[in-house]
């Protein structure tokens, strides 16, 4: 990534996917997230050969309805004194750069969908990635 703070370079990132899960926008998401899928798009599924061998997925997607001014904010837990965190202390969508991470457990894969124990993105979120994870790491 060329470019410094304030700097006129551009960063692209293109869609290899979508979340396919049970919570649409607007709904309710639960903190740990709920039984979901990845949709890999068909350019992209060469990308998916032998994905199954790993137990696990981390899946980062973009939060495209996400305020990407927000710096602070409460948080699922406010604090006492009312105060607000910074959003690089918080799992809020919020931020400069809403990239989401999830590590999931693959439960399966048929096709180009991945099969995952639970994300906290809703149906249609945009996945930016996928990477093998090992939670003996």
């Amino acid at each position: 990534m060329a470019g410094t703070e304030g700097g006129a370079s551009d960063l692209v990132l293109r869609p290899i996917g979508v979340v396919r899960s049970p919570v649409g926008r607007g709904q309710a998401m639960p903190v740990n997230g709920v039984p979901a899928a990845v949709e890999v798009f068909p350019a992209y599924q060469p990308g998916l050969a032998h994905v199954e061998e790993n137990s696990h997925l981390i899946v980062l997607t973009w939060f495209d309805r996400a305020q990407r001014d927000v710096l602070q904010a409460s948080g699922r837990h406010p604090r006492p004194d009312g105060s607000l965190r910074g959003v690089f202390g918080l799992r809020s969508p919020d931020r400069p750069n809403p990239i989401g991470l999830h590590v999931a457990r693959l439960v399966r894969r048929e096709g180009g969908t991945c099969l995952l124990d639970r994300l906290d993105a809703y149906d249609g979120t945009p996945v930016v990635d996928i990477k093998r994870y090992s939670p003996s790491w």
